[in-house]
């Protein structure tokens, strides 16, 4: 919710000392009540310079929301794919990438083209591994190497199996976070809102993985953006249902945090 106010210099109060309290505590209404800030606080008041100078202050403190510095940037300090982009920089933005796609929720077995879908189809998998891939990663290939050599790392019960399958395998939630959990940095899955500590444990490119109804095995998974909310909560690259968006949905209860 966005609120712009505007004084009149004229006539606005008669005495000055009132109409700094009533917008200071209009000021901390605002902020009570809003919870997101205020994108615009304009003063048209015949004050001195120093008080208008402490409403411009406390105008973008909330304008940034409770965050009042940067949250510092991990890099890995790898380029798989030689782009001269980090990989953990490369992997954020091949997801973003995929946002501007338009992609058609489908949950299907695909037997062709090794089991990847169309550009125009897919999961939240499918994301995920297309993000992977554009930064210099095969997963699909990845994931399968190690499933043949240690297959019982891995949940195939939950499909009633205990063969490899290499079209499908790398699509499914449980076995990518299976392998995560192997190999990957296994990180904090608490995150406090307004936290500077704990929200800068989540950095773009994280991988993210839930269970929506929590129960069953893990069934979603997402790559953290490097733009937050003004709580200080990354967003979400993920496809949930509606295509692939950057949003700050966070539903389900997360059940893995990951950076590769």
């Amino acid at each position: 919710m966005n609120y712009q106010v505007l004084f009149s210099k004229k006539n606005q109060y008669k005495n000055k000392e009132k109409s700094k309290e009533f917008l200071k505590i209009f000021f901390i209404s605002c902020i009570l009540i809003s919870g997101i800030g205020i994108s615009y606080f304009v003063l048209f008041l015949n004050t001195d310079q120093e008080d208008t100078t402490f409403f411009i202050q406390a105008f973008e403190q909330v304008e940034r929301g409770c965050l009042t510095r940067e949250v510092p940037q991990y890099l890995s300090g790898n380029d798989e794919d030689n782009d001269g982009i980090d990989n953990q920089i490369d992997i954020m933005e091949s997801a973003r990438e995929r946002t501007s796609a338009d992609v058609t929720y489908i949950d299907a077995y695909y037997s062709e083209n090794e089991g990847k879908p169309l550009e125009s189809e897919g999961v939240c998998t499918d994301l995920f591994w297309r993000a992977m891939e554009g930064a210099g990663f095969d997963f699909q290939e990845i994931l399968y190497s190690d499933m043949k050599l240690e297959v019982s790392d891995y949940p195939l019960h939950i499909w009633n199996t205990n063969q490899v399958d290499k079209n499908i395998d790398f699509r499914r939630v449980p076995n990518i976070e299976a392998y995560l959990k192997k190999y990957a940095n296994n990180l904090t899955i608490e995150i406090e809102e307004c936290n500077f500590e704990s929200i800068s444990e989540w950095q773009p490119g994280d991988i993210v993985i839930f269970k929506l109804d929590g129960k069953g095995p893990a069934d979603h998974i997402a790559i953290i953006s490097n733009k937050r909310n003004n709580r200080g909560i990354p967003f979400l690259i993920h496809n949930w249902g509606i295509g692939t968006v950057e949003d700050d949905n966070w539903f389900g209860e997360i059940v893995g945090h990951y950076r590769w």
